[in-house]
């Protein structure tokens, strides 16, 4: 995987290889982090686990990859994550996977890879849920964007959460 650092204007400034020890390894997402840090969240396609990594913005490789082994199978071409990463409060950030099961997991992170707290959620009942995005609010709530695979229109929900994670309320879109 590359970390390629650009000026404004498009300008290539650094790209720094770094290699990952997976057969086929999926970008997802990446994030950026209230201190200045990078967070990037993908799939290992081999390994069954959703990897986390924390770059420094200068480049290097800041922290050891968090691994987070996942036990559903991969369904066709669907990557075994439906993975999300946004910037929570400090030296935080807040990684979400779900996919070809019924819930969905958010975790909050330290940058160096503790996880402080770990929530599921599972939405109206759906066999499928998937994380579509991520967000921390000013008022220090989240709002967590999902969809529920198989309920046809209307299956995606905007989960409204309190800095501990537990839903304040769950709307319907």
């Amino acid at each position: 995987i590359f970390l390629v650092r650009m000026d404004a204007q498009g300008n290539v400034l650094a790209a720094d290889a770094f290699p990952v020890d997976t057969l086929s390894f999926l970008p997802w997402r990446s994030a950026p982090l209230n201190n200045g840090m990078i967070a990037h969240i993908a799939t290992a396609l081999n390994a069954q686990e959703v990897v986390i990594m924390v770059f420094d913005p200068s480049g290097p490789y800041a922290y050891p990859r968090i691994r987070i082994p996942v036990n559903f199978q991969l369904q066709g071409n669907s990557p075994a994550g439906f993975t999300g990463v946004f910037a929570g409060p400090g030296n935080t950030f807040f990684a979400y996977h779900g996919s070809y099961q019924p819930t969905l997991i958010l975790t909050k992170y330290t940058t160096t890879g503790a996880a402080l707290w770990s929530k599921s959620y599972a939405v109206d009942g759906g066999a499928y849920t998937i994380g579509m995005g991520g967000a921390m609010l000013a008022n220090g709530n989240m709002a967590l964007l999902v969809e529920v695979v198989g309920l046809g229109p209307g299956g995606e929900y905007l989960l409204l959460l309190d800095p501990a994670g537990d839903v304040i309320s769950a709307r319907a879109l």
